[in-house]
C-alpha cells in the first residue's frame, strides 16, 4: 500500500488467470496531468467520445457481476470502481 488513502484489494488470481482476465492498474503521470484531465472531463467536452468508451460499470462489491459479464460479446469495456 502507499500513497494517502490507499487501500488493499483482494482478487482471485484464479479467476484472472482461468477466465484470462486483465487487471489493469494507471500510472505514469504527475498532478498537474491529472488535474488537466479532469478539467477536460468535467467541461463535457468529451463526453460524447468518453461514454462509448466504457460499456459497463460495477461497484467494487459487484466485481462477480463484471466477471460473470465476460461472455457478453457487447461487453467491451467493463470498468470496476473501488
Amino acid at each position: 500500500m502507499s500513497g494517502p488513502g490507499a487501500h488493499n484489494i483482494y482478487v482471485s488470481s484464479n479467476l484472472l488467470h482461468y477466465s484470462e482476465c486483465t487487471l489493469t492498474g494507471s500510472h505514469g503521470s504527475v498532478p498537474r496531468q491529472n488535474h488537466l484531465a479532469m478539467e477536460i472531463i468535467s467541461s463535457g467536452r468529451m463526453a460524447k467520445t468518453l461514454s462509448s468508451l466504457i460499456t459497463h460499470r460495477f461497484k467494487l462489491v459487484e466485481i462477480q457481476k463484471a466477471f460473470e459479464l465476460r461472455r457478453d460479446p457487447k461487453a467491451l469495456r467493463v470498468v470496476v470502481f473501488p
